[in-house]
């Protein structure tokens, strides 16, 4: 099953022994979802308040009262403990900090065999040629040991950063013509049309070149550092975008040039690259429950038809205004998620409990793979 950095997506599948407990509840959170599990097993139950934000999918039949409580303590990495009155629900410590590291090392080599498959391709730019050059030259062991922490590379280092591990000369020179050529056009179409200079603002903004307009008035300095780093950008699907970005220094600390690789786009376009050349299919969900289209109750389609037609749908399903006033009630993984997972345990007519991740509501990342 999928895993997830935030929240672990943890499937945990029991077969039908045709007695015992049945027990249904769309995604909720835990305190939300405690009292209709109490309902069901005549205990007394309570939740850390370390684990209020949990949002479990339940749907199980035919399990003891103490395989249900299993399940859920499994499912939010949590362990039940007596007391004379009731039992409480609290995080298992150990195991997360298993998962966390176990997490941390996985996304730590996604980074590693990005890095080195963008440090072994070609660019036709000259800039890129240049940076990827020095990325071959990278301390392995400095980067292994900061992740996911930010690390700096410097020509002229502190005590914080690392030396370059080559002259990155080239590279300055490289930077420095692409962005004095690129300054050149937008001076040269402001002087033709100065009427733009707020719409060609906005685009230099977008394209991550907005101190340009301020280079004209005011030009940096001969460059005198050169300062690379690599930072991590963790996202909710549970992987990790990975900078590489170049800044370029005067002597007063003015910006003289920048430039940046997104190694994990990068590498993941040198994939689809060789994919395509070695005409080989790229991986499909073969799982059967969803070979065919999802059935959705009639509440998710609305919520579905709400990014499409905005207000409009709130006219129409004026229900959708109390749900999303309500998100501790009616958590947005009730809907298409849970969905979702009543398809996956009517095909397979087994139990499942689900700790879904609760940053990311389309369909296909919660589904099992």
């Amino acid at each position: 099953m999928r895993m997830k950095v935030v929240s672990t997506l943890l499937a945990l599948a029991l077969a039908g022994v045709g007695y015992g407990l049945d027990f249904y509840s769309r995604a909720a959170r835990l305190p939300v979802l405690m009292p209709q599990v109490e309902a069901a097993t005549g205990r007394t139950l309570r939740v850390d308040d370390e684990l209020r934000n949990e949002v479990l999918y339940i749907n199980v039949k035919g399990v003891e009262e103490q395989a249900l409580l299993d399940l859920i303590a499994e499912a939010a990495d949590a362990k039940w403990r007596t007391t004379s009155s009731s039992m409480v629900l609290e995080p298992d410590v150990a195991k997360r900090r298993r998962q966390a590291e176990a997490e941390l090392n996985a996304l730590r080599d996604a980074f590693l065999a990005d890095l080195e498959l963008v440090a072994n391709s070609e660019s036709v730019f000259p800039t890129e040629t240049e940076l990827i050059k020095l990325l071959r030259r990278m301390p392995i062991s400095v980067l292994k040991q900061s992740y996911p922490n930010r690390v700096v590379f410097s020509s002229s280092p502190n005590a914080a950063q690392h030396p370059l591990p080559a002259s990155a000369e080239k590279l300055v020179e490289a930077i420095v013509a692409a962005d004095q050529s690129m300054l050149e056009g937008v001076q040269r179409v402001l002087r033709e049309n100065p009427l733009m200079t707020d719409s060609m603002r906005e685009f230099l903004r977008q394209i991550g070149q907005a101190e340009l307009m301020q280079t004209g008035a005011h030009p940096p300095g001969s460059p005198a550092k050169v300062l690379i780093s690599f930072e991590f950008l963790p996202f909710a699907s549970g992987r990790n975008e990975s900078t590489v970005k170049v800044v370029i220094l005067d002597s007063k600390g003015l910006v003289v040039g920048t430039d940046e690789i997104k190694l994990r786009q990068r590498a993941e376009s040198l994939r689809r690259s060789e994919t395509r050349s070695q005409a080989v299919a790229p991986p499909v969900n073969t799982d059967p429950a969803f070979s065919t289209p999802l059935v959705f109750r009639d509440e998710s389609k609305e919520f579905l038809t709400f990014d499409m037609a905005g207000e409009a749908t709130i006219r129409k399903y004026p229900k959708l205004l109390t749900w999303m006033d309500q998100p501790d009630v009616y958590d947005i993984l009730s809907f298409t998620i849970s969905d979702a997972w009543d398809n996956w345990a009517k095909f397979y007519q087994r139990s499942v409990v689900v700790n879904a991740e609760d940053q990311n509501i389309m369909v296909h990342d919660h589904l099992p793979s």
